[in-house]
């Protein structure tokens, strides 16, 4: 859908083009809020201290654009599966 709606976007028909932005901005928040849950995931399996996790947030949330980089982490996570969830949700269904 995130797709499909850029591509809509892209070709700027009024109504549909107007509908797509917004799909697209709310689609791009959610992955954005996963982009972050992995962030969190890493930061607890690297062990890193509290301290530097809010720094690392402050920095990624200040930097103008730099927020991009934890919506596509969010985007590619559909696919690629940073974290292995669908491996421990298959080790605690055996």
């Amino acid at each position: 859908l995130f797709i499909l709606s850029g591509l809509v976007w892209y070709f700027k028909k009024p109504i549909p083009s107007w509908v797509s932005l917004n799909f697209l901005i709310t689609i791009s928040y959610l992955y954005l809020i996963q982009g972050t849950a992995i962030l969190i995931y890493f930061f607890q399996k690297g062990r890193i201290p509290l301290f530097f996790r809010y720094l690392g947030f402050l920095c990624i949330f200040l930097i103008p654009g730099s927020y991009i980089f934890l919506t596509c982490g969010g985007l590619f996570d559909t696919w690629y599966d940073f974290r292995k969830l669908s491996m421990k949700t298959k080790e605690t269904a055996a």
